[in-house]
């Protein structure tokens, strides 16, 4: 089993609204893309210092469908249109379970 797991700092200028666009469409993921095994979006809680705003945990039965997940169309649109244009900073990294 993989993890995929991203940590998103947005840019300040972001508004609410994009934010809750962001989310939204980070959401839509498991229903369009088969092959995630479980999926769960937050927003920091802002409780501690230098922190990310958005953060995105997503499994797989194995690498063959991360793949898949990472250049199927509805991801790759929704990181170009949506996200990316509110991103400051990136962090992702896969683990395995």
């Amino acid at each position: 089993m993989l993890r995929h797991i991203v940590l998103l700092t947005l840019k300040e200028e972001t508004s609410s609204e994009a934010i809750d666009n962001i989310k939204a469409i980070l959401k839509t993921m498991p229903a369009n893309i088969p092959e995630i095994s479980s999926y769960t979006v937050g927003q920091d809680l802002a409780v501690s210092n230098n922190t990310a705003d958005i953060g995105i945990i997503a499994d797989f039965a194995g690498v063959d469908e991360y793949l898949v997940y990472a250049k199927h169309p509805h991801h790759v649109d929704a990181i170009k249109n949506v996200i990316k244009p509110h991103v400051a900073q990136k962090s992702a990294m896969q683990i395995e379970l």
